[in-house]
Parts: C-alpha cells; structure tokens; sequence
C-alpha cells in the first residue's frame, strides 16, 4: 500500500460483532500502531450516530476501523476528525460517481440523498489532548437490495452498475484518508471550505423536527464543537447537537 502508515497494518477478520468494538478492546490490551485498519468481511452488530445500527450484507461492502492517535486536537477540536473522515469518503466516492456527493450532518455520505456511507467517531482523552481515535467506516459498495432501507440507502454498484473489489477501495480510502490527515496536522482549517461546501441541505430549506414539532430550516453551517447551524424563516439563527434536530426526509 502506496502510504506512510495508514492500512500498513491491516488485521482483516471474517466475522465480528463490530470494527471498533474490536479496535477498543485492541487498544486497551495492547499497543497499537497508528494508522492500524481492522477490516471485516460481516459485521452484524455495526453502530451508528443515535443508537442506530449497522447491518450490511457479507462480503458486499466495506466495513472497516481506523487507529489513530491525533495528539496534536484538544478535545474541543473533536469535530475536526469528522471532517477529516467525511471528506475523504467524500473524494474517495466523487471518483467513482457521476453524481454530486454530500455530507449529511454529522457523519453520513449521501449520493442522491440516498445514504452510501456512515462512520462512527470513538475518543479518549489524555489528558488536555485527544489520545486515541477509532473511526468506524460504513461503505455501501457492492450490496444492491436494502430490504427495509430501500428508500433511503443506495451503493456504488446501484448508481454505477459495476462491480467494486473492496479491497483496492480499501487502499485507496487509506491513501485519500493519510494526505488529509496530514494536511490537517499542519493546518487544522484546511478543511473547512470543502466540508462545509459539501454539506447535505446548505442553504436550502428542508423540513426538520424540533422538540417534537415541525419546522422549516435552512442549513448554514457547523460549529467549531460540531453544532449544526440552522436559521429558520425569520432568519433567526439556532445551534443544535446531534440528538436535538432530525431531517424528515419528502
């Protein structure tokens, strides 16, 4: 693999209950080097943001934890690891699809407001910095039927017609992934402008619910602590965290 150490340990499983369950306990027994990739071919217990969880088809798609020890973030900076991962999902699909790529607030990947990928983020802290990070990435490649979730998830192979070999997928995800994550060592505000010019909904007025009522917002940006910025129709502007807003989807 064409990176410094990123994927150069790659520990690849058949069968686990979930990616990042496995690097934590990893993490807790062992030193583990930076950049370690815990990839499995079915992951039956996969979580998501709010709970949810992550169920894919066997052998069909990417599914996968990353290590990485981002010293360099306060815990305040926690959300630049979210920009970090979705935009390289973001570049990683945007060659693969004739479509435009969005990022859905906080870590999803839409293609056609259909949902292609989601990650689940996991911190510890040492002391004043971040010391450890497992980044648990969810990839629709080559799964074509959804079952319940028809309406609202979609895969490389649907929009494109091909078939995707997950491993180079993996490696190109891991080279995409490196450059980035150094850009930012360097830069913590390099990637501001692609995500926030990626983000599902910008600007534009969707509705959402809100303390258990309806309202119509429009979409401005996100915090630097990862706080969804909305304004409603009287321009008034609103900051909410992951559990308090959700999109109703049309």
């Amino acid at each position: 693999m064409n990176t410094l150490f990123t994927g150069q340990n790659i520990i690849h499983l058949q069968r686990v209950d979930s990616t990042n369950r496995y690097a934590l306990q990893l993490l807790s027994k062992q030193n583990v080097p930076e950049g370690t990739v815990i990839w499995t071919d079915e992951q039956y217990k996969g979580r998501g943001q709010r709970g949810n969880s992550w169920v894919t088809q066997a052998h069909q798609n990417l599914t996968f934890s990353v290590v990485l020890y981002p010293r360099f973030l306060a815990p305040d900076d926690h959300f630049l690891l979210n920009k970090l991962v979705t935009v390289a999902l973001k570049r990683l699909l945007r060659d693969k699809l004739y479509e435009d790529v969005q990022i859905k607030w906080p870590n999803d990947i839409f293609v056609q407001n259909l949902k292609t990928a989601g990650i689940l983020i996991e911190n510890s802290w040492k002391g004043n910095r971040i010391g450890s990070s497992v980044t648990g990435v969810g990839l629709n490649v080559n799964q074509v039927e959804f079952g319940d979730t028809a309406n609202n998830a979609t895969s490389l192979k649907q929009q494109t017609g091909k078939f995707f070999e997950l491993r180079f997928l993996l490696e190109e995800f891991c080279q995409i992934l490196e450059h980035l994550y150094i850009r930012l060592k360097e830069n913590p505000q390099s990637l501001d402008k692609e995500f926030e010019r990626s983000l599902f909904g910008l600007n534009q007025w969707k509705k959402y619910e809100v303390n258990g009522e309806q309202a119509e917002l429009k979409v401005t940006g996100v915090s630097k602590q990862g706080r969804l910025m909305v304004e409603d129709k009287t321009g008034k502007p609103m900051k909410f965290e992951i559990k308090e807003i959700t999109l109703i989807r049309d």
